[in-house]
């Protein structure tokens, strides 16, 4: 009988209303302009670059507040910026009639997140990892670093962190690995980050295979996956009729983690 056999070598790196009129703008002003920047401790599927017409949504609130519906200054809750140049990692107001300045008399901070969605319950951000087709689409990241800004700023900057973890497999073989599928198997696929407290709660109840997307000319399959912390993981390499499945222990699925194998395939009789 034919199996399917590998050898296995790891690394890991670090990726990290009230009455006060505080929601009218008092007098005509221009619109922020947001600049982003994305932790270099962390390592995005595709870099640490932006792509153009990447997405993100954007909170003002009162300094040293909690992200809250009273502490929201201007309506600015979710608005939607997008990158028009990715040279210039500068965002805009998606919708033009929707846009954020600062109030005239007041300290104030910015969260934000990474993908953009339209609707939201409260401050919780639903995140799904079941499709791995297009990686960078479920890249979720936070930002709650730009703090303490007032209306003599122009340019506000975000710094973005990585909130999900990375596997990524380096496939070795002299096989033809053209129909390879590569499967996580039973792992939590959904949770909600509260942007307020900037916390994941993980669904465990959302545990299924996943399967990853391999690409063959880079030799390459690789996983976005929740922080649940170190863990076990049983990982299946199925090719034709033939599936492997092998546990790997103390895998670090932290924020920002980037975990690497590489995998040599081979066949015995």
């Amino acid at each position: 009988m034919r199996k399917l056999f590998f050898i296995l070598s790891t690394s890991i790196c670090l990726l990290a209303c009230t009455e006060n009129n505080d929601h009218e703008i008092a007098t005509p002003a221009s619109p922020i302009v947001f600049s982003s920047t994305i932790h270099t401790n962390g390592a995005r599927v595709i870099g640490t670059t932006w792509t153009s017409n990447d997405k993100i949504g954007i909170f003002m609130k009162r300094a040293t507040e909690s992200l809250s519906s009273s502490s929201i200054l201007n309506d600015a809750a979710n608005i939607g910026y997008a990158l028009k140049n990715s040279s210039e990692t500068l965002f805009y107001p998606i919708d033009l009639g929707k846009q954020i300045v600062f109030p005239d008399d007041k300290v104030v901070d910015f969260i934000a997140y990474y993908p953009f969605q339209e609707e939201m319950d409260g401050f919780d951000y639903k995140v799904d990892i079941t499709n791995q087709t297009n990686v960078e689409a479920i890249d979720f990241m936070y930002s709650n670093e730009t703090n303490g800004l007032e209306k003599v700023s122009k340019t506000v900057p975000l710094k973005f962190r990585h909130m999900l973890a990375s596997v990524q497999f380096i496939v070795q073989s002299d096989l033809d690995l053209s129909d390879l599928k590569v499967v996580i198997e039973d792992v939590p696929t959904q949770g909600v980050f509260d942007l307020s407290k900037g916390e994941f709660s993980i669904d465990n109840n959302s545990k299924k295979p996943l399967l990853l997307q391999y690409s063959l000319s880079n030799k390459t399959a690789e996983a976005l996956l929740l922080p649940i912390g170190a863990t076990a993981l049983n990982i299946s390499f199925v090719l034709g009729e033939i599936k492997h499945t092998q546990k790997i222990n103390n895998v670090d699925l932290y924020s920002g983690v980037r975990n690497y194998y590489t995998i040599n395939l081979t066949n015995r009789y």
